[in-house]
């Protein structure tokens, strides 16, 4: 019985949802769910090495992987053709989505892993747009086939990597250095309301530790952009200046979300813009 890691991040709870999908699809084998900032901050000590095959997984950061997945990546020790699959969540089926994990192959490949699987998977949106309840429903639906294909996948041994592509590789080019200077300036745009009583749940749950208590709630400069201390909050008390519309006004909770969904029939044709996910729930497999 081959044993597995996982290692991922998680802003708001999509990734983990498919995290935990993954292991529940693996029952015949030993797998372990590790946060990545709880090993990166020695909070949990995660001896990959003695695990056959490593996964990691994490939100798709328009064409980037989220900074601390690569932090956690360029810290793994080199190795020689150590097994690893990749999962990606992402609020769309835009094929740019597939150059995030760009970054994170090559990092792994020049350590010596050997990357086996990729698959995206896309999910709710958590900022901009609130998906209405049937078209999470049919999201969640299409995580559960998903992770099921890419467990049988990986038991049986298929691999499966994306082809590169050049135009997807040139926007990632031309946009990450826009988007590294726009992650750093991001956190400059929070602030706290009044509505703030100061329980300290945003600094405890930040994957960065760049929230603290100086007479009152302030964000430092390590943001990681993944607006957990948004929906966190108990009173709603972290808001944006400039960009608040991005916030969904009702919060974001994944998991309360699909348990009310969870007896819902979900068959009604997509309209307007979320046509575009048709090709993906008709996707076969990959």
């Amino acid at each position: 019985m081959n044993k597995v890691a996982i290692v991922y991040f998680s802003g708001t709870g999509n990734t983990q949802v498919i995290a935990e999908l993954i292991k529940n699809q693996m029952a015949d084998r030993h797998v372990a769910l590790y946060r990545v900032e709880n090993v990166l901050h020695h909070i949990e000590e995660a001896k990959l090495s003695n695990y056959d095959i490593l996964g990691i997984g994490f939100p798709s950061y328009g064409f980037n992987a989220p900074l601390i997945i690569t932090e956690f990546v360029k810290r793994l020790k080199n190795t020689r053709n150590h097994q690893v699959f990749l999962f990606l969540t992402c609020a769309g089926p835009c094929y740019l989505n597939d150059v995030a994990a760009f970054g994170v192959k090559r990092i792994l490949t020049k350590k010596g892993y050997e990357i086996i699987y990729e698959k995206v998977i896309c999910m709710p949106a958590n900022v901009l747009l609130r998906y209405d309840d049937e078209l999470i429903k049919r999201l969640y639906d299409a995580a559960i086939q998903r992770t099921r294909w890419l467990a049988d996948d990986i038991s049986n041994h298929v691999r499966k990597i994306r082809n590169d592509r050049f135009l997807p590789y040139l926007f990632r080019w031309l946009f990450v250095p826009l988007e590294k200077i726009a992650f750093k300036l991001f956190p400059l745009d929070f602030t706290v309301t009044k509505e703030c009583n100061q329980c300290l749940k945003c600094v405890r749950s930040c994957p960065r530790k760049n929230i603290t208590l100086k007479g009152k709630i302030k964000h430092g400069l390590k943001c990681e952009v993944c607006y957990r201390c948004v929906y966190t909050c108990p009173r709603q008390a972290i808001k944006g200046r400039l960009y608040n519309l991005a916030i969904v006004k009702d919060g974001y909770n994944i998991h309360e979300k699909i348990e009310t969904i969870q007896s819902m029939n979900a068959g009604q044709p997509l309209k307007g813009i979320y046509k575009t996910l048709e090709s993906y729930f008709n996707e076969s497999n990959f």
